[in-house]
């Protein structure tokens, strides 16, 4: 159904994964607070951290007036739908070495696949 669909990609090193952590929270929801707390691996953690980033970049682009934390709540099966931008949809994903994010006006999903060689 003819809409643009624009994807852009942008590779972060994170030295240092403690002060990375701490330097990114400033950007990150409750929700997502709550989930990394969970994750027993710090390399989970950054992955996560790096979704939600890539989530406050795209809202900060694309919706006037958005600061962070972005505010979302979760339908029953744990898709995220932003609380304060109506009309957009979010999908947040990461695994492997990737954190990836989607924002649409129509429903999106989104997730990291490893190529098959």
């Amino acid at each position: 159904a003819g809409g643009k669909v624009f994807l852009r990609g942008k590779e972060i090193k994170l030295n240092d994964p403690d002060a990375s952590l701490k330097e990114g929270m400033a950007f990150v929801s409750e929700d997502r607070r709550a989930r990394m707390a969970a994750l027993k691996n710090i390399e989970d953690r950054r992955r996560s951290l790096g979704a939600e980033l890539a989530l406050h970049a795209a809202l900060a682009r694309h919706l006037d007036g958005y600061a962070p934390p972005p505010v979302y709540d979760r339908l029953p099966g744990g898709k995220p739908v932003l609380r304060e931008a109506r009309g957009w949809h979010i999908s947040l994903a990461h695994a492997g070495d990737w954190a990836v994010c989607a924002l649409h006006r129509a429903p999106v999903g989104a997730g990291p696949l490893k190529r098959a060689s």
